[in-house]
């Protein structure tokens, strides 16, 4: 009676153990699971939620939203001439979905083709750069004082604006036996006011004669053309003449005014655009600068680092002055190697690392609250077996859980 009673008492004791490990086990697991939840929400970019609801196509993961379309029209001009706005709207949307369909096949590639791999590490630095120098060019306004003085500096944009209608001959000289016809046709033009048919019977004969040449006839504005060829047209209709020939070895030169008038601009009306055109030089100023900078700063650390190959190795705790003199700002994007080859691992979101950690930390629990499970049931109970299998298996997934994620972590910890 006392054996069975200790035997009874011993039961109960395991019994209640197990059912306390496993009520500890399930609140400490709700809590875990509100916790994943509640980083779910943190890490999930907010932007992504809101335009859940604008998503027009999808592909794997990846979403084509309302704004990406817009975007894209935005950048590409709007519709075409011939087509509609939904009909745009159609195109751009199979574009945007073409493109991450051949992403998605190409990521899934053990390599891709070596002109592809070069293309998109081009465009990747041409954006990079493009990102450094927009973030470092100062914008200001233009000031009136700049703006005065680049009206005084350029009367032929407004007081003294002008049209011009010309026709320009580039004619390959033949041989000194062989340039009669050129000469006589050229000099029948000079005879009297050229007219557009005296410029196609001067083009007939010199085709006539087998003469090679090339004939543009345009009309530009006085800011269309260069100071050089502003200054001629300006020095033809100041001498009254129409043609001039200019002689340079084996080619022949053959400047026609047809026209010459006159169209002044109202400075004041012009003022912003004025001022736009300062700020875009400014910009471009800067830009071609920082781009000098960044190429001088690349160059000292090549002349530094060949200089190292001749003398040998420095030591450990030695600075290098001519790296110290680059600016810090230049130091990361001019040290980063370029990749060798496009990264084609898949990219894994944030919610993978919360949930997979979840399963990594719940190991223990699992581990506690399991051995107390297992012993409580008899040696030749029916779900012993299956007791035991579950454990194992939940155990494997944790621990295959946080070696995925230390894997993960440890190239970005360092």
């Amino acid at each position: 009676m006392q054996a069975a009673k200790a035997a009874a008492l011993r039961w109960f004791c395991s019994t209640s153990c197990c059912t306390y490990r496993i009520w500890v086990t399930h609140m400490v697991f709700r809590i875990v699971l509100k916790l994943v939840f509640a980083l779910a929400l943190v890490v999930i970019p907010p932007a992504a939620k809101a335009q859940d609801g604008e998503v027009v196509a999808t592909v794997g993961n990846a979403r084509v939203t309302v704004a990406d379309v817009q975007q894209r029209l935005s950048t590409t001009g709007g519709p075409r001439p011939d087509e509609l706005l939904d009909e745009a709207i159609e195109r751009v949307i199979d574009e945007l979905v073409a493109e991450l369909m051949v992403e998605r096949q190409l990521a899934r590639m053990p390599q891709i083709d070596r002109q592809l791999s070069a293309a998109i590490n081009r465009a990747r630095r041409q954006v990079m750069l493009e990102f450094f120098l927009q973030d470092r060019i100062e914008r200001t306004e233009a000031p009136d004082e700049q703006i005065e003085e680049f009206i005084a500096a350029n009367p032929q944009y407004f007081g003294d604006r002008a049209s011009f209608w010309l026709n320009q001959f580039l004619v390959m000289l033949p041989e000194d036996e062989d340039r009669a016809p050129y000469d006589a046709a050229l000099a029948e033009l000079r005879e009297g006011p050229v007219t557009p048919e005296q410029i196609l019977v001067f083009q007939r004969r010199l085709l006539d004669a087998d003469v090679s040449f090339q004939r543009q006839a345009v009309w530009r504005s006085s800011e269309q053309l260069s100071e050089d060829r502003l200054e001629r047209l300006e020095r033809l209709y100041a001498s009254g003449e129409q043609i001039e020939e200019v002689v340079a070895g084996q080619q022949a030169e053959v400047l026609i005014l047809l026209q010459r008038v006159s169209d002044t601009v109202d400075p004041e009306a012009q003022r912003s655009q004025i001022a736009r055109g300062i700020v875009q030089q400014s910009i471009a100023a800067q830009r071609d600068a920082l781009i000098a900078e960044l190429a001088e700063s690349a160059r000292q650390m090549e002349e530094a680092g060949q200089d190292i190959e001749q003398t040998g190795a420095p030591d450990v705790g030695a600075p290098d002055d001519e790296a110290s003199e680059m600016p810090p700002e230049f130091a990361e994007s001019v040290e980063a190697p370029a990749p060798e080859a496009v990264q084609t691992s898949r990219q894994w979101r944030p919610w993978m690392f919360v949930v997979f950690g979840g399963l990594g930390l719940m190991l223990p629990l699992v581990l506690w609250s399991g051995t107390g499970v297992t012993r409580s049931l008899q040696d030749n109970a029916a779900w012993l077996l299956r007791a035991r299998l579950g454990v194992a298996a939940v155990v494997m997934l944790g621990l295959g859980a946080m070696a995925w994620v230390v894997s993960r972590l440890s190239p970005l910890l360092g």
